[in-house]
């Protein structure tokens, strides 16, 4: 998924360009496959591997006694990594970053601790282009990250407006890669963070202007 597949359409969002959608029934056969456009892609479809163990869920009393004697064990137990619905609604996550790293509004920096150069700054480690993945595990593993670089790269308007959605949907999505559950479906929670949340507060910024890849060519 990517910002070039998606077409407005009386107010809403569309998707286009269908040819290479695989059915949820069929995510088992995607394991390993790393489909996609590169700055939008979700990381752990990028590394082809779990960012964080999948929880163990025990079902019975000796499975519950077996995890009591090693614990370790049986937190870091997990299925082989595959694709899963989660890294789907990602993307819209980094979909979002993207719009808010390639416009801004017009706010003095006097009024904020917003620089132009942590903007663009911002943009360009994030969507490089590349499969270079380090930049991007770094800002989406740790909240700390997301907040601090936020905070001095937005302006305080769009800081104000969109900062909840974000780092919410990133907990979120950081809680479903720990769901075993997460595989087959995501979770109408994070399904209402992405949309509910974050995507709605995207669609009341206005008064934006664009950066154009000149401006952004600089560190």
């Amino acid at each position: 998924m990517s910002p070039f597949n998606i077409l407005e359409l009386d107010g809403q969002g569309v998707l286009a360009d269908f040819e290479y959608v695989t059915h949820s029934s069929q995510l088992q056969a995607r394991r390993g496959a790393r489909m996609g456009t590169a700055d939008f892609m979700a990381v752990e479809v990028m590394l082809g591997t779990h960012l964080i163990p999948k929880r163990v869920h025990p079902k019975s009393a000796a499975s519950l006694r077996e995890l009591a004697k090693n614990r370790q064990k049986g937190i870091q137990q997990s299925d082989p990594w595959r694709y899963s619905p989660a890294h789907d609604l990602e993307s819209v996550w980094w979909i979002a970053l993207w719009l808010l790293g390639r416009h801004t509004s017009e706010t003095s920096p006097l009024q904020s601790d917003c620089r132009p150069g942590k903007h663009k700054s911002l943009y360009s480690q994030l969507f490089s282009g590349t499969m270079n993945a380090s930049q991007r595990q770094r800002f989406l593993t740790d909240e700390d990250e997301v907040k601090t670089r936020l905070s001095t790269a937005l302006p305080p308007d769009w800081m104000e407006r969109m900062h909840f959605g974000i780092v919410m949907a990133r907990n979120e999505l950081m809680l479903a890669y720990q769901e075993t559950d997460s595989l087959e479906r995501a979770s109408p929670r994070l399904w209402y963070v992405i949309e509910g949340i974050l995507c709605r507060a995207g669609r009341e910024l206005t008064g934006g202007s664009y950066f154009s890849p000149s401006d952004l060519s600089g560190p």
